[in-house]
């Protein structure tokens, strides 16, 4: 139905129709009961999955994991093509959004959801140097996941912003408000230029 509305040119109507049906959903910020001492992103773990491998190297350099937007036709998916080109040069992975599937609950906020991914990162890669790329829409995403994991003193090693829209265009927060730090404290120099304070 996604593809159709978008040949029709009826993609915005058709997302806001799956944006309030998407409300009646269990979410994991709003219906998780968290136990004393508890982080959201802790609790969310269950429902954010491991990074997928796409692409594995031996060798020194940073893995690159790649974050998929929030649209219906992202995911994993959106960078085989890619891994493929650094198979055997580079570890590629990439994470998929939680709540697509139907056993899954939906991130109820995007602080829930960076907590969540970004505790996915961690434990993915431990000490391990990674970097962070975003395509389109996932560019938000990335951008946000970066600034959440500096915020924690782990940030990625480089973020790669691939055909990204800029934060003033339509689109550009990736259908999430994504595309400034709330602390203005990242490494990425426009955040840094934009952000108010």
């Amino acid at each position: 139905m996604y593809r159709r509305a978008v040949r029709l040119g009826r993609a915005e109507p058709f997302i806001g129709t799956l944006a309030e049906l998407a409300a009646f959903r269990p979410a994991f910020a709003a219906d998780q009961v968290l136990a004393e001492g508890e982080t959201l992103g802790q609790a969310a773990a269950a429902w954010q999955p491991a990074p997928v491998p796409l692409a594995t190297a031996d060798g020194a350099g940073p893995e690159l994991i790649c974050c998929a937007g929030t649209a219906v036709a992202s995911g994993p998916e959106e960078f085989t093509a890619l891994a493929a080109a650094l198979d055997n040069r580079l570890t590629v992975s990439a994470l998929r959004q939680p709540g697509f599937r139907a056993d899954e609950l939906l991130p109820g906020s995007l602080e829930g959801l960076l907590d969540a991914q970004a505790d996915a990162v961690l434990r993915h890669t431990g000490d391990r140097p990674y970097a962070l790329l975003g395509h389109s829409a996932g560019g938000a995403l990335a951008h946000a996941l970066t600034c959440r994991l500096e915020e924690r003193g782990a940030g990625p090693t480089a973020l790669i912003l691939a055909d990204v829209y800029l934060p003033s265009s339509p689109g550009g927060d990736g259908g999430c408000g994504a595309t400034r730090c709330s602390t203005g404290s990242c490494s990425v120099p426009w955040c840094r230029s934009t952000t108010p304070g």
